[in-house]
């Protein structure tokens, strides 16, 4: 879902910048019911994501880093049906231009794949998944810093 031209997996996908290729930009605000989502956000939309996957009640293949220390991973543990830890993140993931121009680095450790499934029961960390409005508005500053600045995903 989180790609752009140059990096697209499939030919349908979401981009978090404007692209003549990509299906939507805001890839939350449309319906993944009739397919299996192939996700990788960015850290920061992790918990907004999870969240749309509980709440639409899919299944989904999900890649993020392999951090057991952090809050999201019990919730996530939970809806987790099968998990694959594919390697250290420098092994994995490939920076972009752009990451390589800004200096940026790859997360930390492992990199994971899970298929993951929503269900319609309640978790302990409900209030958790409630962080999305803020994550969102915090995410969207940055993306609007960054295409004022000229800045891209790659």
């Amino acid at each position: 879902m989180f790609a752009n031209r140059r990096n697209k997996k499939f030919r349908r996908f979401t981009s978090l910048v404007q692209g003549n290729q990509a299906i939507a930009q805001d890839y939350l605000s449309i319906p993944w019911g009739q397919e299996l989502p192939y996700l990788h956000p960015p850290i920061p939309l992790i918990y907004p994501t999870i969240n749309k996957v509980i709440r639409e009640n899919i299944t989904a293949v999900l890649i993020v880093p392999y951090w057991q220390a952090q809050p999201l991973w019990q919730s996530m543990y939970k809806i987790m049906q099968i998990f694959v830890i594919v390697g250290e993140s420098a092994d994995v993931l490939k920076k972009g231009v752009r990451m390589r121009k800004q200096r940026m680095h790859l997360p930390p450790g492992k990199m994971m794949i899970a298929v993951i499934e929503g269900r319609e029961e309640n978790h302990y960390s409900d209030g958790l998944y409630n962080q999305e409005d803020q994550t969102m508005k915090q995410f969207k500053g940055l993306q609007i810093a960054g295409i004022a600045h000229g800045g891209d995903i790659d």
